[in-house]
């Protein structure tokens, strides 16, 4: 098609009503743009957040598991009879033999280098109480959790919002 003169002077190579789609999509206003960048930020923090509590997360399900060993061990000891030769861990794959002098007493860190004894039972207890704290932690990171999904749900719902 050849081009054609407007009665204004304006010279187009096209026909009328034949505009290129991106002539056809509207235009945003300067407001829904502010809006749209808001929002998308918005939706960045939140995934960052979501991200974090997630590592946070796993590392409690791992304190967790950690004391369920924890308590399988102290339980397991605690069957032992006194002069029992076992193996006791010094660092990763470091084990020193030792002996079993009292069946169900254990030797409990109580904080700036002191050492108190206790039974097999306070010990167990301890960690029972100490993993129900970790428990509850755990429980609050996954409310916090779902709570940044709900936002990040309405968030984007914004977002669709802004840009249909």
């Amino acid at each position: 098609m050849a081009p054609h003169t407007h009665a204004d002077g304006t010279v187009h190579d096209h026909e009328h009503g034949s505009h290129d789609k991106a002539h056809a999509e509207p235009k945003l206003s300067q407001q829904q743009l502010e809006q749209l960048q808001k929002s998308y930020m918005e939706m960045q923090t939140l995934d960052q957040q979501a991200r974090h509590a997630t590592r946070q997360l796993q590392v409690l399900d791992q304190q967790v598991a950690e004391i369920h060993e924890m308590v399988q061990n102290v339980l397991s000891l605690s069957a032992e009879k006194p002069g029992t030769k076992m193996f006791v861990p010094i660092a990763t794959g470091v084990f020193a033999p030792a002996m079993l002098e009292k069946g169900g007493e254990l030797l409990v860190n109580v904080g700036a280098g002191v050492v108190v004894p206790k039974s097999a039972q306070q010990v167990r207890h301890m960690l029972e109480t100490q993993s129900s704290r970790v428990e509850a932690a755990r429980e609050e990171l996954t409310q916090h959790i779902d709570a940044i999904g709900k936002q990040s749900r309405a968030v984007e719902e914004r977002l669709r919002t802004l840009v249909d």
